[in-house]
């Protein structure tokens, strides 16, 4: 369901937030290490991280990518509205082709009315999910320390796993 630009959008936030805080305590990566960690086209790339500086999501410096301050609060509504104006669907859009007279005639109002409450729930759900909670639920407070653990139940590598250690300082040990 959700766009290639999303997913990557919700990587390169979830990449950052692990990242180890730099000089300035900003959390950083190279941003062509960055491109090397998503696996994705450079034009996808390119096109993700100037979106989400355009939504101060993150900003860029010469060599690196950092996470603005506050993305804690976004929200998987807010990429979808960032890169495609809402919910890229049915009857929100109101898209006429291909449907002949389905918006207008009277015998249909009731599934149309369906696709508007499913389009709001949807919605709603959407703007209660924080972007940085997903993958991991320590990620939300940026500010503080974090330990880059996983919950007990679930199985595979941290994210923080992925990133190495190209700050000056080396990642703290967790506890």
């Amino acid at each position: 369901m959700f766009s290639d630009k999303i997913v990557c959008a919700i990587r390169v936030m979830n990449l950052l937030a692990y990242s180890p805080p730099g000089q300035r305590s900003a959390r950083g990566i190279d941003a062509g290490f960055l491109k090397e960690l998503l696996g994705v086209e450079y034009s996808l790339y390119k096109s993700v991280i100037n979106t989400l500086i355009i939504g101060n999501i993150c900003y860029t410096t010469a060599r690196m990518v950092y996470l603005g301050k506050g993305v804690e609060r976004v929200t998987v509504y807010d990429l979808m509205y960032l890169f495609h104006k809402g919910l890229p669907m049915g009857a929100a859009t109101e898209i006429d082709w291909n449907k002949g007279d389905y918006l207008h005639d009277r015998h249909y109002a009731r599934l149309r009315h369906l696709e508007t409450e499913i389009e709001e729930e949807l919605r709603q759900r959407l703007k209660s999910m924080h972007v940085l909670a997903l993958l991991h639920p320590e990620a939300e407070n940026t500010s503080g320390e974090e330990t880059g653990r996983r919950p007990a139940d679930s199985p595979g590598e941290t994210i923080r796993d992925q990133i190495p250690a190209h700050a000056d300082s080396p990642l703290p040990e967790p506890s």
